[in-house]
């Protein structure tokens, strides 16, 4: 298998890579040069037929290409570091937003009148609480308590996590040249905390 660098003929700017048995005739303006695959021949040169590089050719990025980069950037961070807090997972996600609609719900009502609901009542109004209550022997409102206070926990690092990316995010776009925007996504502080 030979790792092959897409150039364009005119400019010798290789724009691209590829992995096959066949060397490819050139065509359409292209053609094809072997590369180390230990690097990234992407913006190199082909001279003589040959990656060559030491004659890297840096591709300006506009300022709007910076600021979608930076901005993806953001995005994806962001998303990593509540993902970190958050479940993924259809059924999961099903299951705590039904313990958190539990919780809530649960704030409405006296906790000695939640404990003495019947049984049938309990299991039509918070079915989760009371399946983990009569597994474990904690009263209802134990339950519930522990699901408001895991569900708040979770909203308020998520809440965190989301003003951080905002602000990194309207830092960016108000940066008039490419050096502030830079400065803004390198002084984001994941860590902040209020």
């Amino acid at each position: 298998m030979k790792n092959l660098a897409l150039y364009e003929i005119a400019t010798g700017i290789v724009s691209g890579t590829i992995s096959a048995d066949i060397v490819p005739a050139p065509a359409d303006g292209y053609a094809y040069a072997e590369y180390d695959p230990t690097t990234d021949p992407r913006g190199f040169r082909v001279a003589s037929g040959k990656v060559v590089k030491d004659s890297l050719v840096v591709p300006v990025e506009t300022i709007e290409q910076l600021q979608a980069r930076l901005l993806a950037a953001v995005d994806a961070e962001r998303e990593k570091l509540q993902m970190t807090v958050l479940t993924d997972g259809g059924a999961k996600k099903y299951v705590y937003n039904r313990k958190a609609m539990e919780a809530i719900d649960a704030r409405t009502i006296a906790a000695s009148l939640l404990n003495g609901l019947g049984l049938s009542d309990k299991k039509k109004r918070f079915p989760f609480a009371t399946t983990e209550s009569m597994l474990t022997g904690e009263l209802l409102t134990t339950v519930l308590a522990r699901y408001d206070v895991g569900m708040n926990t979770s909203a308020s690092e998520n809440a965190r996590i989301e003003a951080v990316a905002q602000k990194a995010k309207r830092d960016i776009r108000a940066a008039a040249t490419i050096a502030a925007k830079r400065a803004a996504y390198a002084g984001i502080n994941w860590n902040w905390s209020a």
